[in-house]
């Protein structure tokens, strides 16, 4: 047992968690005693640890910590020096050296560094290799021109970021630029003489009284090797993504290097010829691949890498039009692999295959992205929250939260409708919130109901289940709060709120009040008024509920509506589904008419939470998978040509007539009966081209154009802003987002933070910068739904 952590009663995951953690912190507090020493390599590392982590909101120590663990996990002495560094952290001593380096920084005026300011951004050049990947403002510098990430190559071989005990090499700036020494003859030393911060008495103290000063200085080394050596290794993963408009995590790239600039744009030039076949091609696995090839000896510069090279990696992610990670990596281990490295065995061809997924993965643990999901398989979520619509007087109630792992505390029915107390829970098991509301659809429509009138309940329900403790002002036992940390949603189980019947367990309604059943409890329990069963693993609903998980349904301004609802907008719901519609297009109708008028805009996505993958607000109905290629409807004519062909803008105007929910006059919607009927009605010129946007409202009456917007000259924040601003009003946008590369038109589904999403006819990517620069984005149209 050290420092009162018994490491036997550790898991192996736990030991390595603890080990990361208290690396991160020896390391954060190293930093500060690296620019206290004002020693100039020492205190640019120091500094430059501190700008990477502000940068990336302490994600760079956190990833260099776990660097360190593994480092030291494999390495002769490891143990030892791991063992010093958890007894460091965890004794207080690390923090304290580190606070009394920081109270000297603090009293020096910053940094203490000549030539830097605050962080060390006052001079700014160029860092991380590869002529500079990071941006200038945000890499410190000295006075006498230090670049803070220079090589990580100096030492014997651990320069860089090794992956699974493998060294970098020096060949080609893939790796990054390794070439400049750390330490020039005129400007080498030894021992600790340079660290001047000793002659400060409070340091001096502290360093003597409290901690092992070698470790900290060998923790500084460690920095010099992986800070240069991660920002450098991820260069291309930076470049990439800054160009593609992926996730950079605020970080600017800018490429000195014309043979590596090349290399991107070839990337990005068959990005875009895979695309117009329908292949969503992610430019970060390329770049992945040749860097990983290159740590196990590949031998590749930039121009080696050229387009046919590129396409054969790009080919082998592919099954058919899909993206297969399987397929992928099946290729890679038994052509890509053997045709860049000769003589390896399935064992390492398995490692380089494991390492080329760490990369990109280790690459969005830099940028702090959370690449997890939302939904679990248990139906725990997480729900993203402007605010409610309630209806009756209240309007708009702004509740801007984030909801993660909800559960469901079933509480009582009072009178008149049961004869407990709505503020007394019922004493059983909390509920996953997706869950509950499976079990409300099978209590309230049952599971005899159309599919579309189920999906629609399963909706409304989690809408009027999340509104409903502001609906009431919290009265009667409703509540919608955290509770240690857990968020928990109290509702009566009956019909004064919603019935529930547990899919997993049965239900038991228990009878009294208005004769449906009073309280409902889970489980079958002697005594009941009558009785459900479980649902069988495989049954309908269990898939119905999945198809529409973490959905809900809001008004133009995005706040979720209190979806309240009676028997009778339940045989509504049912009625219409027989009739044709689909759920969301029950739901708009439902909730803009008659005493339901709630003024429903859209049926959106709320799981979705900070940094997941998924979006809040996306559509996903069948719509929102039109494609124009590789469909039925493929082959229509368009005047001289076909949909396949130069149907993006018709297929992305029916993409959005679906989304609105508005009647059409046609039996069948989609886009391949929408561009027949223009067809028949002079829509499309000698080409096939769109005569006129107001053309849509032959087919789809409600369905009105309003205007264009110019937006080609606008930075991305104004682009990003006039798309949100256009959504907000209401409006229902198509953009043009190849301007200058080609036309192609694509439907816009909503903004989540600064991310723009699309629903694409032309791949299978739903995210617009990703997919398509944003300097692309030239040109949008808008419609409204009128009445």
């Amino acid at each position: 047992m050290a420092n009162g952590i018994d490491e036997s009663q550790l898991t192996e995951q736990e030991k390595r968690e603890r080990n990361a953690r208290n690396n991160a912190q020896n390391l954060r507090n190293a930093a500060e005693v690296a620019i206290a020493s004002k020693e100039g390599h020492a205190a640019a590392i120091g500094a430059a640890v501190k700008v990477a982590d502000k940068a990336t909101g302490g994600k760079s120590t956190e990833l260099l910590g776990k660097a360190l663990e593994r480092s030291t996990r494999h390495s002769i002495g490891g143990k030892r020096l791991q063992n010093a560094s958890n007894k460091l952290a965890e004794s207080g001593a690390s923090d304290k050296i580190g606070k009394a380096a920081s109270m000297y920084n603090g009293a020096q005026g910053g940094g203490g560094v000549s030539g830097l300011d605050g962080l060390g951004q006052k001079n700014g050049i160029p860092g991380g290799g590869q002529g500079g990947s990071l941006p200038s403002s945000n890499v410190p510098n000295t006075s006498s021109g230090v670049d803070a990430n220079a090589s990580a190559d100096s030492g014997s071989g651990s320069g860089g970021r090794n992956i699974a005990g493998v060294p970098s090499t020096n060949k080609g700036l893939i790796l990054g630029n390794k070439d400049d020494d750390f330490s020039s003859e005129d400007d080498k030393s030894s021992g600790t003489g340079n660290f001047k911060v000793l002659s400060s008495p409070i340091v001096k103290i502290a360093i003597i009284t409290f901690a092992p000063f070698m470790i900290l200085l060998f923790l500084i080394f460690i920095v010099v090797a992986f800070v240069a050596g991660v920002f450098s290794d991820y260069d291309d993963a930076f470049g990439i993504s800054h160009l593609s408009g992926s996730e950079t995590g605020e970080v600017y790239f800018e490429s000195s290097n014309p043979e590596q600039q090349a290399y991107f744009d070839r990337i990005m030039d068959l990005k875009s010829d895979y695309q117009s076949s329908g292949k969503t091609v992610d430019p970060l696995k390329v770049v992945a691949v040749f860097h990983v090839l290159n740590t196990y000896g590949a031998d590749l510069d930039y121009p080696d890498l050229t387009s046919s090279v590129i396409s054969d990696v790009i080919d082998a992610m592919f099954d058919g039009n899909m993206y297969s990670e399987s397929y992928f990596k099946e290729n890679l281990m038994n052509d890509i692999i053997p045709k860049y490295i000769s003589d390896t065995d399935e064992g390492t061809r398995e490692l380089i295959v494991e390492n080329i997924f760490n990369y990109i993965e280790d690459y969005y643990n830099i940028i702090g992205k959370d690449t997890s999901g939302t939904c679990a398989s248990t139906g725990s979520c997480s729900y993203d929250v402007k605010g409610f619509y309630i209806p009756g007087g209240a309007g708009n109630v702004a509740k801007n939260v984030q909801i993660s792992n909800l559960k469901v505390r079933l509480m009582e029915c009072g009178s008149p409708y049961g004869n407990g107390s709505y503020n007394t829970p019922i004493q059983q098991d909390l509920v996953d919130f997706e869950s509950y509301i499976a079990g409300v659809a099978y209590a309230e429509v049952g599971t005899g109901a159309p599919d579309e009138a189920i999906k629609a309940q399963m909706v409304a329900a989690r809408s009027f289940a999340l509104s409903r403790p502001t609906a009431m002002g919290n009265s009667l036992g409703k509540k919608l709060e955290e509770e240690n940390g857990q968020w928990i949603l109290q509702i009566a189980s009956c019909v004064a709120d919603q019935v529930f019947c547990n899919i997993d367990e049965g239900c038991s309604y228990m009878g009294g009040g208005d004769g449906q059943g009073g309280i409902v409890r889970s489980g079958i329990v002697p005594g009941a008024y009558k009785t459900r069963e479980a649902l069988a693993q495989d049954h309908p609903l269990r898939q119905l509920a999945k198809e529409t998980e973490g959905e809900v349904l809001v008004n133009s301004q995005g706040y979720i509506i209190a979806a309240g609802f009676l028997s009778t907008d339940q045989n509504q719901f049912s009625a219409m589904a027989n009739s044709g519609l689909n759920y969301k297009q029950i739901l708009l109708q439902h909730y803009n008419q008659g005493s339901r008028n709630y003024g429903a805009s859209d049926v959106v996505k709320a799981s979705c939470g900070s940094g997941s993958t998924s979006a809040c607000h996306l559509s996903s109905g069948e719509y929102a998978q039109w494609k124009q290629f590789n469909a039925p409807w493929s082959g229509v004519a368009m005047g001289s040509s076909n949909i396949g062909s130069v149907g993006c803008l018709a297929t992305s105007i029916a993409i959005l007539i679906a989304k609105s929910g508005v009647p059409t006059i046609l039996d069948d919607f989609n886009p391949g009966t929408f561009v027949a009927y223009l067809n028949s009605h002079g829509g499309f010129g000698p080409g096939g081209d769109f005569l006129a946007y107001t053309n849509a409202t032959l087919v789809a009456p409600n369905f009105v154009y309003d205007k264009g917007y110019y937006i080609s000259g606008m930075s991305r924040d104004q682009k990003l802003q006039t798309i949100s601003n256009i959504l907000n009003d209401g409006g229902y946008p198509l953009c043009e987002v190849k301007g200058g590369h080609g036309q192609h038109w694509v439907a816009i589904d909503a903004v989540q933070g600064d991310t723009v999403y699309m629903m694409d006819p032309g791949s299978n990517n739903n995210i617009l910068w990703d997919e398509y620069p944003w300097e692309w984005t030239s040109t949008c149209h808008v419609y409204k739904v009128n009445g």
